[in-house]
């Protein structure tokens, strides 16, 4: 049962490791606002939550200096929250039966939470740009020339957090599987005597 437990231990250390670099990578690129291809505003995940966006000069696309200020976005800030508690949560109880479930429920809330917050931006900023296309004919073909990509950051976040979902789930399945039979097999072997 020792091989089984550190197995299991094992699957939980990857579990809170992926989820660890999908709280890293809120600080990598999740959208960019481009004109005509060039980038004008990028943000991560962490400047979406506080709402200071970084704008770069479409001529030369290097980073400015200057930050534009948006709204914060609360379900980002859950969503970071919640993925760190559940990463400290799950040293708490050293038993792996307490800390599978603590990192699945984290990582999947932290999930939606993070998918959910960059629908809503990513929707609010195409309104936005369909809204200037309706004001007048310069404006219109302006907004045209804007697009919103969803960058690499985000993906790597959704794919962390739910990697270490599932293989905090694994590890609680396999300890499950494991602690079933020792708490049946005694009862049967007397039965069957």
């Amino acid at each position: 049962m020792t091989q089984i437990s550190k197995i299991l231990g094992d699957t939980l250390s990857w579990a809170r490791l992926a989820k660890g670099l999908g709280l890293l990578a809120f600080l990598l690129p999740w959208m960019t606002v481009s004109c005509q291809g060039r980038p004008l505003i990028t943000a991560s995940g962490y400047q979406m939550a506080v709402g200071k966006l970084q704008v770069s000069n479409p001529m030369t696309g290097a980073a400015q200096n200057m930050n534009v200020e948006t709204s914060v976005q609360v379900f980002l800030i859950a969503a970071m929250v919640v993925v760190v508690a559940g990463i400290a949560l799950s040293f708490w109880p050293k038993a792996v039966r307490r800390a599978a479930p603590i990192i699945l429920a984290g990582g999947l809330i932290g999930a939606a939470l993070a998918g959910g917050a960059m629908a809503g931006a990513m929707n609010s900023a195409k309104k936005e740009l369909n809204k200037q296309q309706g004001e007048d004919q310069f404006s219109a073909m302006a907004a045209a020339a804007f697009t919103v990509h969803t960058r690499y950051g985000f993906w790597l976040t959704l794919t962390g957090l739910l990697a270490g979902s599932a293989l905090a789930g694994a590890a609680w399945a396999g300890y499950e599987r494991v602690r079933l039979p020792a708490a049946v097999g005694p009862s049967e072997d007397r039965s069957g005597s």
